[in-house]
């Protein structure tokens, strides 16, 4: 019993850990925070940690898989103080103890792909889970936040959207460089483009096989897609928008960028946002189709 007091009171001192904290997300319009909850057994953040890995809607790398789980047992044992890059570095990616990380970025790269991973799963599989585990920006420890439903949703959809709100299904980004590595850089890129679509007030986000299991359907699905190739160091990012009631293409663009090493991330991120604003943005073409649908007396 000891023990048990123990871990609970390492829980409930936890900076990481809360029951009150929102976390803020536009692609689960369906969840609330309820302050009146805590995380008070490590139990629950080990079951949603299991239930993550098993997931096939989770598609991070073994190593990365590797990270989350170091992340969250440090954490829960009270060692969030030493959840540091270098330590990291050491303890899940091997780097020896001359490793520098201005000139080593493998734990920032990582941990951008591990959040992607996480925010992919739960826009899909994760959706209902009752508790969240999230890496935010600016570190490496993670935060676990317990969620509900709304009364009186516990029957709901697990896509829902407002009426008129359209629906975007984000299919994976095709390799067409036939070159094994940049597969990567198209799954990464397509993990992208969903998170920033997401955030854009007034979109449904979902990915491909989460539409195949149930998602959304009717005349306010809209199917974006891609393709990415390269040739030497240029590459070329192919983006499509097409209507699924009648496959037309209602927008495409190509975005031609140089690779240099260690730079494809911040070009996913560069042009993953291009491709959220011109389509969810302000005045992206979902706009302006929602105007001519709708216009103003």
């Amino acid at each position: 019993m000891a023990n048990s007091t123990t871990r609970l009171e390492l829980l409930a001192t936890s900076p990481a850990i809360s029951g009150s904290r929102a976390v803020a997300t536009k692609a689960a319009p369906d969840w609330t925070p309820d302050p009146a909850y805590s995380v008070s057994d490590a139990g629950e953040v080990l079951s949603e940690l299991e239930r993550i890995l098993a997931s096939d809607a989770f598609d991070a790398s073994a190593r990365n898989r590797a990270f989350l789980r170091h992340v969250v047992d440090e954490t829960l044992a009270g060692r969030a103080d030493r959840i540091k890059g270098y330590t990291v570095a050491q303890e899940v990616f091997h780097r020896d103890a001359d490793f520098d990380p201005q000139l080593d970025p493998v734990v920032r790269i990582e941990a951008s792909r591990l959040r992607r991973s996480l925010e992919r799963y739960y826009l899909t599989a994760g959706k209902r889970d009752a508790l969240r585990i999230e890496l935010p920006k600016g570190g490496y420890v993670p935060t676990f936040t317990l969620r509900r439903l709304d009364d009186g949703d516990a029957d709901a959809p697990i896509f829902r959207a407002t009426a008129r709100a359209p629906v975007v299904v984000v299919r994976p980004f095709a390799n067409l460089s036939r070159v094994a590595d940049d597969k990567a850089v198209a799954v990464g890129l397509a993990d992208e483009v969903i998170g920033r679509l997401a955030a854009c007030d007034g979109l449904a986000v979902v990915a491909e096989d989460a539409a195949r299991s149930g998602g959304p359907a009717g005349s306010g699905r809209f199917i974006l897609q891609g393709s990415t190739r390269r040739s030497g160091t240029r590459l070329r990012v192919t983006a499509h928008l097409l209507d699924h009631a009648d496959a037309r293409y209602l927008w495409t663009r190509n975005f031609d960028r140089t690779l240099r090493a260690g730079v494809v991330w911040p070009l996913q991120e560069e042009i993953a946002g291009a491709i959220a604003q011109a389509i969810g943005g302000p005045n992206g073409v979902l706009r302006a189709l929602a105007a001519r649908s709708h216009p103003r007396n």
